[in-house]
């Protein structure tokens, strides 16, 4: 979840609500949470990879299904990784 002008201070909701437009405006195959936790800077308040259940909790707040969820929590990336 990279934050928005590389601040670390960036709220998680806002990076999930950047996600879910995303989805609606590419849809939603096209979006994946990365985990570039060692090179990327990320919301401070995630720390590490741990934390990632609260963003896919941030995701359903953004009005995300579970299907949706499921594709950009994990489903997307493994596609690709796959191809």
């Amino acid at each position: 979840m990279r934050t928005f002008g590389d601040d670390p201070d960036t709220p998680v909701e806002l990076s999930a609500s950047h996600a879910a437009h995303l989805a609606e405006r590419i849809g939603v195959e096209h979006v994946a949470l990365g985990s570039a936790f060692d090179c990327a800077l990320i919301p401070a308040e995630l720390g590490d990879a741990a934390e990632m259940p609260r963003v896919l909790d941030a995701l359903v707040v953004a009005g995300l299904d579970d299907v949706e969820r499921r594709r950009i929590g994990w489903e997307n990336r493994q596609r690709v990784l796959i191809a």
